[in-house]
Formats: structure tokens, sequence, C-alpha cells
């Protein structure tokens, strides 16, 4: 057997405690979060998983960093974006709204068979562009 990445980093990162969550971004971006009790929603794609006696309740979103190498996104130039990156400035107004998915459908926070990537207008710079990606 194995495990999840987002199982294997709520481990890692040590949490214990009823109300504890630990998000993960890989290729998606997922949510754990310790419980006493399983919960699951289908329609909002939140599901459970036993970790001893507890539960790990969350979600994963198609979100993820996957659409950065979709988007040619080289490991070179994401280091060298990624230090001109302000996290508290939104991207400019003709770049927001983005939905940064691969492919159309999402899983969570709503379960969205049909939802599109929203990836357009792109900047003529790069440096504009992956700030409107990241940025929610």
């Amino acid at each position: 057997g194995g495990t999840t990445d987002s199982i294997a980093a709520f481990i890692a990162a040590r949490a214990t405690r009823p109300g504890q969550a630990v998000t993960s971004l890989g290729s998606t971006l997922a949510i754990k979060l310790l419980s006493t009790h399983p919960v699951d929603d289908s329609s909002r794609g939140v599901y459970s998983h036993r970790l001893g006696d507890a539960w790990l309740v969350g979600g994963a979103s198609n979100l993820g960093c996957a659409v950065l190498r979709q988007e040619k996104f080289s490991v070179p130039e994401l280091e060298a974006l990624s230090l001109e990156l302000d996290p508290l400035a939104a991207p400019a107004l003709e770049l927001q709204g983005y939905y940064p998915l691969c492919k159309p459908g999402e899983r969570f926070p709503v379960n969205d068979p049909q939802k599109a990537p929203v990836l357009e207008p792109k900047p003529a710079e790069r440096r504009g562009y992956l700030p409107a990606i990241l940025h929610p």
C-alpha cells in the first residue's frame, strides 16, 4: 500500500489535534483537516480518510503547479520570476479572474466537471503572467 502526497504532507507536518489543517501544493492543491468524525459531500468534493482513531477531512482542487509546466515555465524562469513576486500585490486588473486549470473540470471547492480553465488574456511579458496564475 501507499498514500497520497497530501496525506504524506499532513503526517510530515505533525498535526495532531482535531481542527488542525495542512494544505499541500503539488501538481494539484489539497487540504486535509484532522477531525473526530468523517465528513463527505460529493457536491463540494469533500471526502474523508481514516487516520488512526481520527479522520482526515478534505478535498483536492485541480488547481496546482501542473499548469506551470503546461504553460511552459522552466525551472530557471520560475526561480527568477519568483524573486520578483509580491504576494500582497494583485495582478493587473486585466489579468484578474484567472482559473488556472490544465483542462476542464474541478473537484474542490465545488465539484464541477465542466468548469473551464481561464488563462486569458495572456500578457506580453511572462513576469505579469506568473502572478496572475498564482493569485487567488
